[in-house]
């Protein structure tokens, strides 16, 4: 994979508030699309196999095939809150920043739906301005 690629991938990983696809309420809420995983772990994880050049979705199915949880990790579209931040990793200009997020409602084929306070972690993309 070359470096407009894996760049390109990173910014894509997980753009929730940070993209254009992202929305803030007034009432805190953030609504973005992106991933989303029931661990910090499995986002180190998912965030080292990017790293090294697997493509997002066969790094989310190794994640969940390793867990033997086929929504350990996933792409969704969610209305959410952020938590604490966790950790940093290094990222091609910037940095990913693991957050806790608690998820409000969710997309689905049937439109918006409630959910009752999902606590998950995902990765916030942070650009490092240049010294």
């Amino acid at each position: 994979m070359n470096l407009i690629s894996r760049v390109a991938m990173w910014g894509l990983l997980l753009c929730f508030p940070l993209g254009a696809n992202a929305v803030e309420a007034d009432q805190g809420f953030e609504v973005g699309i992106g991933l989303v995983c029931n661990s910090e772990a499995q986002v180190q994880r998912l965030l080292t196999l990017q790293s090294a050049g697997q493509p997002l979705d066969a790094a989310i199915q190794l994640i969940n095939d390793e867990d033997h949880d086929p929504t350990a990790c996933s792409l969704v579209a969610i209305a959410f809150m952020r938590g604490k931040e966790v950790s940093v990793v290094p990222a091609p200009g910037g940095q990913m920043k693991i957050t806790q997020i608690t998820i409000v409602a969710a997309q689905t084929p049937f439109g918006w739906q409630r959910v009752p306070g999902l606590q998950q972690y995902t990765a916030i993309f942070e650009k490092l301005e240049e010294a």
